[in-house]
């Protein structure tokens, strides 16, 4: 399972990738992604412990606003990252990027899947881990690009949703 190093080392790598990005500010997005899954989702129990909201210490001149949480669930773990950037433009130049690095970085055993989830973002990919059961969907959705992994598709896929419903396409 992912732990929260490797949640951290996610959020570092996409924030690499997109050292020429101007950040905007987009409030609670986090926190408004934390109510809806907690709103639908009982059991899913969130790691007060770990998260970013918005621009990261140290990181300024990346100037991107970064969003990452995790929760617990029947023993496993459920990650979220989420990447504001400046433009729609911005995001799709930066979207293969992102897919790419976190899969090679991160999940050393990923296969991508031809599987796309309908209707999820403006574009996403899937992935899965050959070696334990996770499975992970990297979107854009107009100025966000967005990862979540999870032990299996049907959560990694509701957690994805429960993300892009809250995400505003004007901000």
């Amino acid at each position: 399972m992912p732990t929260k190093l490797t949640g951290i080392l996610i959020l570092v790598i996409l924030l690499l990738f997109s050292a020429l990005v101007h950040g905007q500010n987009h409030g609670n997005l986090r926190q408004q992604v934390v109510d809806s899954v907690r709103k639908s989702e009982k059991e899913w129990k969130l790691d007060e412990s770990t998260g970013v909201n918005g621009s990261v210490s140290g990181m300024d001149t990346v100037g991107v606003d970064v969003f990452y949480a995790n929760w617990e669930y029947r023993n496993s773990q459920m990650d979220m990252l989420i990447v504001m950037y400046a433009s729609s433009d911005l995001a799709k130049k930066d979207y293969p990027t992102a897919f790419q690095g976190c899969a090679d970085c991160l999940y050393i055993n990923k296969t991508p899947l031809a599987t796309k989830v309908p209707n999820l973002g403006d574009e996403n990919r899937m992935w899965e881990d050959r070696s334990k059961p996770l499975t992970g969907i990297v979107f854009r959705s107009g100025k966000a690009v967005v990862g979540v992994s999870a032990p299996s598709v049907e959560l990694a896929t509701r957690l994805a949703f429960y993300i892009e419903h809250q995400i505003d396409p004007d901000k």
